[in-house]
């Protein structure tokens, strides 16, 4: 570059650049702003001192130094060349202090109404308050917070972050960069959480069949079927270390109205049943043929009862439906051996009888679990109380004595919504189905040794199973997770896999 037109350029920059183009943040950071076309280099020094240095300033930007020994009361002067003889601007520094970053980290709540995941503390030390912006590169989202001054009763603000993963969060006071700090995965909570559904496969439709699935532990796999009314039905084998799901040969699958899939550990077959109990059919859980359990008539009696494995009686047990414009709420057990339907006496107060009620079973502790579906204190169709029901039962299945948990009234009342029980929390969760006439995709827990039982929400984060009902929720002990599969949408039956990790 010539003389002249080096002349010419220290000209433009003193021009463009006004007085106040330089002022002071806090601590010892100055900012410089540049309204030139072009990036400009801009050179400083601390009044009555040595302290000098330079500084890059982008085109239409602003860029940041720090003036590290310059002391409280003194100016820094910015000049346009560095023999100092062009000044463009000067600030006084005040000494004071920054908007800083104290604390970034992840911490755990057992409270359901705590705020559970990723937080950032900011704390003002200054005399004066501050509106501190943030911004996290990762999720693309940014803000503004106010914090108090020093002195305040609580001079600093929390920020809080749904991330999924770890990120970095820029803490901006004005528009430089005052500090970062780095959050790590969030740690979730049992309640109140901060927890995320990863889809394992792929989110596709059954082409117009149901998908029926059972949980089998002893041998490490969700088993499902797709078999439709009246037409032909395949069965599939997910393996839960894996997630892999690969279709067992399999024939003679029975026509009708079989629409539930249970497995028997004791003879290691899988079964199902006319749904409102009828005949049964079995096949062993490696695949191969179907073939009818004794011989029974069909009915239609019990139709969209609630089926499980009883691990006290071993044997496959039916509990409620509906029939013949009434509600049920007997339990029956199916013989293995004969195909007869037995029904099975209980004491106590009896549920409701219902149907589309959502069960689970605790194997350990011996106990069923009763949720939700649609009925009325008498068991009869079109009664005044006939309603959607927000009830929990339990049944002692070796004393066969039922117990309220939550009476009928209380909470929200869903139908068609799954349950598991996790055995370490002694919870259930309960995920989607139908809630106030709308399919819903709320993920529900409720703390069984709670002296106020409830189903209480769990916030999740990130991307949601879709809405939907008649689909299968079971928890997989091994790897303390919720696996859901499947389920219906008011359009399509999905064949989608997911899973919630759990604390």
């Amino acid at each position: 570059m010539t003389q002249d037109v080096a002349a010419a350029a220290t000209s433009e920059i003193a021009g463009s650049i006004a007085p106040q183009a330089i002022r002071y943040l806090c601590r010892n950071t100055f900012e410089v702003s540049n309204s030139w076309r072009v990036p400009a280099a801009l050179y400083w020094r601390a009044e009555g001192t040595s302290a000098r240095g330079h500084v890059e300033v982008p085109a239409g930007g602003v860029a940041a130094f720090d003036a590290t020994v310059a002391s409280e009361g003194r100016t820094v002067l910015l000049y346009a060349d560095a023999a100092h003889t062009v000044l463009v601007g000067k600030a006084r520094h005040t000494r004071r202090a920054c908007v800083e970053i104290t604390s970034g980290d992840a911490f755990r709540s057992l409270a359901v109404a705590a705020t559970c995941g990723s937080t950032i503390t900011v704390t003002n030390t200054g005399s004066r308050g501050a509106r501190v912006s943030w911004v996290d590169p990762v999720a693309a989202r940014e803000g503004v917070v106010s914090v108090p001054a020093r002195g305040a009763s609580a001079a600093q603000a929390t920020l809080s972050f749904d991330v999924a993963g770890a990120s970095t969060v820029r803490i901006r006071f004005g528009t430089s960069v005052v500090g970062t700090v780095s959050l790590p995965s969030p740690t979730p909570c049992r309640e109140g959480a901060v927890l995320s559904w990863t889809l394992l496969g792929a989110a596709t439709t059954t082409g117009g069949a149901a998908v029926h699935s059972v949980l089998a532990e002893q041998a490490n796999a969700i088993f499902t079927s797709d078999g439709p009314d009246y037409g032909p039905g395949r069965v599939w084998r997910i393996d839960l270390s894996t997630n892999q799901s690969t279709e067992l040969a399999s024939s003679n699958y029975p026509s009708g109205k079989f629409r539930q899939l249970l497995h028997d550990p004791v003879r290691g077959t899988l079964v199902t049943y006319w749904d409102g109990l009828g005949q049964a059919y079995e096949m062993p859980e490696t695949g191969g043929a179907w073939t009818p359990v004794g011989s029974s008539g069909s009915s239609d009696e019990y139709y969209e009862a609630a089926a499980f494995w009883n691990p006290v009686s071993s044997s496959v047990n039916v509990w409620g439906g509906y029939g013949f414009g009434s509600w049920k709420n007997a339990l029956w057990s199916l013989d293995a051996t004969n195909g007869a339907w037995t029904v099975l006496p209980a004491t106590g107060a009896l549920p409701w009888g219902r149907s589309q009620a959502s069960s689970a079973v605790d194997a350990t502790g011996r106990r069923l679990f009763i949720t939700g579906g649609e009925g009325s204190s008498s068991g009869q169709q079109f009664a005044p109380d006939q309603q959607f029901l927000s009830d929990l039962w339990s049944l002692d299945l070796a004393s066969m004595q039922w117990t309220n948990i939550i009476p009928v009234g209380q909470g929200t009342a869903a139908k068609l919504g799954p349950i598991a029980y996790v055995q370490g929390e002694d919870a259930l969760y309960r995920f989607g189905g139908v809630v106030n006439g709308a399919m819903t995709n709320q993920l529900h827990r409720v703390t069984l040794s709670s002296s106020t039982p409830a189903f209480v929400p769990v916030s999740v984060y990130g991307t949601l199973p879709s809405p939907r009902y008649s689909f299968g929720l079971h928890y997989d002990a091994a790897r303390h997770r919720l696996v859901l599969v499947s389920g219906y949408n008011g359009a399509n039956y999905l064949n989608d896999l997911w899973e919630l990790r759990l604390p």
